[in-house]
């Protein structure tokens, strides 16, 4: 007859299982290609330094530019290459 060498009196049966830790958050969901597609042209349109504006959006590329991000970006660009009205005669 086998007798555990660590008796707990049953107490690790009545413990909650110990849950994983993730090791990372979920990533946010990404531009789509055709997205991409837009902001690499008007980033070369506008001859914008693409490390400071992957650096500005938290990323390392552009084509993992957050989706929800995507509409700041596309402003943001189009406004440098075509400011808008209000600012044209400042």
């Amino acid at each position: 007859m086998g007798v555990c060498p660590e008796d707990d009196d049953g107490n690790a049966a009545s413990r909650p299982e110990p849950r994983q830790q993730q090791s990372r958050q979920p990533q946010p969901q990404r531009i789509s290609d055709d997205q991409y597609n837009i902001l690499v042209t008007l980033l070369e349109q506008t001859g914008t330094d693409v490390v400071r504006f992957n650096g500005h959006y938290g990323v390392d590329k552009t084509r993992d530019l957050p989706a929800a991000a995507y509409d700041h970006a596309y402003r943001l660009l189009s406004d440098r290459l075509n400011p808008p009205a209000d600012r044209k005669a400042a």
